[in-house]
């Protein structure tokens, strides 16, 4: 690490490439398509045929996805013939890698680090799970990363040199940032300030995020006139819990200190010292942008309840800018032992062996052994295997469903909408109000919003019922043996006994390496 200073381009390009492999093999080890993921894909594919952005062709407009732009690029690949769902792994894996890249360029050339200095935060994201997971997941989430790391990274060199091409660059990251995930305007809003620390040439800068800011307005007004609601149904159908909410929230943020802060801890405290007196901080504002961004955004993390997938899906975003910062610790830490005794380097190369072990030790089986699955949560490689076996089941179901349907208008009603609807074609009702307006707004709770999985607070089956689906989908499992009957709260048993009948189907989940009977609730009127 003393020598990094003195790494030659050779070396740089050999090392970066030494990364870029470890982050492919981590990629693959934790691959696989996340079930909200077919979500985006269905509007996409409906929009691609020219029905516009709704769930169920004939039925009015919902917006049950935070993504507008990850559904232009869906529906884009379903208009060439693309394979859909490979496509967007593709696209998320090189976003990803491009993310890698500019970070790198970012400690070079915002921060004027040498070379061997601007691959450690590239190594800190190599090695992190969530940014491998997330890859190739099929959602939008590295490309929001990407996006919010060239905002941060134009601002900074905007309040440096006030060049109008970093004005425009940043104007643009946030502008299509914004059209990714709706939290994309919270970066603009912390982004541009910091580009106008410099003080030379704000004419060019207000010009630049003016356009973009128009641009994005007249999409704003589209979309509330089109679904009729100036925010996401999903962000309806999520929130609303107040503090037991922010609760749901402050126990994701800790659970994520807990795995992927604790293992740098003992670094972190052997920085401070030499952070103290670094100027590094005062000297480039991309470091302080990076700092406020990642706590703001975590404090609207702790306010949305967090997330229930694996990987910690929701700190993604800021994974690149937390890099950085923890990249700047450890630099600041070196430099302060280069000058002192081997026992004292002998102690940092250990701490920040421990940080770079523990954080890796998150995408193995090994976690098990030191961790609990996080409550309310899948968990980090245990969340990875939880995902894949809920979106190879749901794919299973999807074909039982789809030869069982007898017309395109047959439904199916589900808690899980999103590898079902993609994959069977059929009308698909979601239990939790993800596309469904009545149910996001007003539908009852099982439990108070932030005592359940995030997103699953509202369930309604009287809506569900109202909505007359032709199959009623309660379990994801396969039993031994056929059930006798199915236990339902007792206002329903009356109705479903009249209307409904209990099928049991053989399924062979061959993905799964499971076989058993697969029950559900089938309209009496449709005969066999």
């Amino acid at each position: 690490m003393c020598n990094a200073s003195a790494m030659s381009r050779k070396e740089w390009s050999a090392a970066a490439g030494a990364l870029a492999v470890l982050f492919a093999l981590h990629v693959w080890w934790l691959r696989g398509l996340a079930e909200d993921a077919f979500i985006s894909f269905r509007y996409g594919r409906h929009l691609a045929a020219g029905r516009g952005l709704v769930w169920n062709l004939g039925e009015p407009p919902v917006e049950g996805y935070t993504n507008f732009l990850w559904v232009l690029l869906s529906a884009a690949f379903d208009a060439i013939g693309v394979d859909v769902p490979t496509a967007a792994r593709a696209v998320g894996v090189l976003a990803a890698f491009a993310t890698l890249a500019l970070v790198a360029r970012a400690a070079r050339v915002g921060l004027g680090w040498s070379r061997g200095a601007s691959l450690v935060p590239v190594g800190l994201l190599a090695v992190s799970g969530c940014f491998a997971a997330w890859a190739d997941a099929g959602l939008e989430t590295s490309l929001f990363a990407l996006l919010v790391m060239l905002a941060l990274f134009h601002a900074a060199r905007f309040a440096a040199d006030a060049r109008s091409a970093d004005a425009i660059a940043l104007a643009a990251a946030v502008l299509l940032a914004a059209l990714t995930r709706p939290e994309g305007v919270l970066v603009a809003v912390l982004a541009a300030p910091f580009a106008a620390l410099g003080g030379k040439r704000r004419g060019v800068l207000v010009s630049a995020l003016g356009v973009a800011g128009l641009l994005f307005a007249g999409y704003f007004a589209w979309r509330w006139s089109y679904f009729g609601y100036p925010l996401p149904n999903t962000y309806y159908a999520k929130t609303g819990g107040g503090i037991a909410q922010a609760g749901r929230g402050a126990r994701y943020v800790g659970y994520f200190l807990l795995h992927f802060g604790l293992p740098w801890l003992p670094a972190l405290l052997l920085a401070i010292p030499r952070l103290r007196v670094d100027p590094a901080w005062r000297r480039h504002p991309l470091l302080p942008a990076c700092a406020v961004v990642s706590l703001v955004w975590t404090a609207s993390v702790v306010a949305l309840g967090g997330d229930y997938m694996a990987f910690y899906r929701f700190f993604v975003p800021i994974l690149p800018p937390l890099a950085l910062l923890l990249a700047a610790a450890l630099r600041a830490l070196v430099r302060g032992v280069e000058l002192r005794s081997q026992g004292a380097r002998s102690v940092a190369v250990a701490a920040i062996g421990c940080g770079f072990l523990g954080t890796l030790l998150q995408s193995t089986p090994l976690e098990a052994l030191v961790f609990d699955v996080p409550s309310r949560m899948h968990g980090n490689y245990r969340g990875v295997l939880t995902e894949r076996w809920h979106v190879a089941r749901l794919t299973s179901l999807a074909s039982l469903f789809a030869k069982r349907a007898q017309s395109p208008e047959d439904s199916v009603a589900t808690d899980a909408i999103g590898a079902l609807g993609w994959y069977s074609g059929l009308r698909v009702y979601g239990a939790h109000g993800l596309v469904d307006p009545e149910i996001a707004h007003q539908g009852a709770r099982e439990h108070a919003v932030g005592e359940d999985y995030a997103g699953h607070d509202r369930r309604d089956l009287a809506r569900l019922f109202d909505r007359d689906p032709t199959f009623f989908m309660f379990t994801r499992e396969v039993r031994p043996t056929r059930p006798p009957g199915i236990a339902l709260p007792p206002e329903y048993v009356r109705e479903v006994a009249g209307r409904y009948v209990l099928r049991s189907v053989w399924l062979d989940d061959s993905e799964n390496g499971e076989s058993g009977w697969f029950n559900f609730l089938e309209r009496t009127e449709r005969g066999l």
